[in-house]
């Protein structure tokens, strides 16, 4: 709950991440819960692919801190930059690319990736 009020006032990359991770930490708690025959099981299948998720949003974070040189979401703005500053219609590779990794490890956190394909 507190997580979740936090994640709310984020405005830099790293609180982002740190309260993305406690969000996930208090999910494993929950799953690992031996209620059922194959809980721990299932709580360790997820930390696995939460693993993978912290490694995406990870290297996300690292290819737009790379482009634009600052972990502010203030400093961030892609609707404004991506045009004005590559004069491209698309952004440069490392920003596209860094967005789309960011956003397919916040999904994989929240279950909404097809993470069984």
């Amino acid at each position: 709950m507190i997580f979740g009020s936090l994640l709310i006032t984020c405005n830099h990359f790293i609180d982002f991440f740190i309260v993305l991770t406690g969000l996930s930490l208090c999910l494993y708690v929950l799953i690992a819960q031996p209620k059922h025959l194959f809980a721990i099981e299932a709580a360790t299948k997820y930390y696995g692919l939460g693993l993978a998720s912290v490694a995406l949003t990870l290297f996300g974070i690292l290819l737009l801190y790379a482009e634009y040189g600052s972990l502010l979401f203030s400093d961030i703005c892609w609707t404004g930059n991506i045009v004005s500053k590559t004069n491209q219609r698309f952004g440069s590779g490392l920003e596209v690319s860094g967005l789309v990794l960011l956003l397919v490890g916040i999904f994989f956190k929240l279950s909404a990736f097809p993470a069984f394909l």
